[in-house]
């Protein structure tokens, strides 16, 4: 995982890799940037979340069924 220099808000998964956030398993792509979140696992929060980088996991990048 990379930390874009010009924004720490910005994380970069290595190559081959997406994020994963831990908390419900919802997959993003290969770089997010950081902030609040008002939904996890499609329930709405009662305060909104500041995510941080230990909110999510390196994954594989899954491969597309045909």
């Amino acid at each position: 995982m990379t930390i874009d220099k010009n924004d720490p808000k910005h994380i970069i998964a290595d190559e081959g890799k997406v994020f994963k956030r831990k908390s419900d398993g919802f997959i993003y792509g290969e770089g997010i940037y950081l902030g609040y979140t008002y939904y996890i696992g499609g329930k709405k929060l009662d305060e909104p979340h500041l995510e941080v980088v230990e909110d999510f996991e390196e994954i594989d990048e899954p491969q597309d069924e045909e």
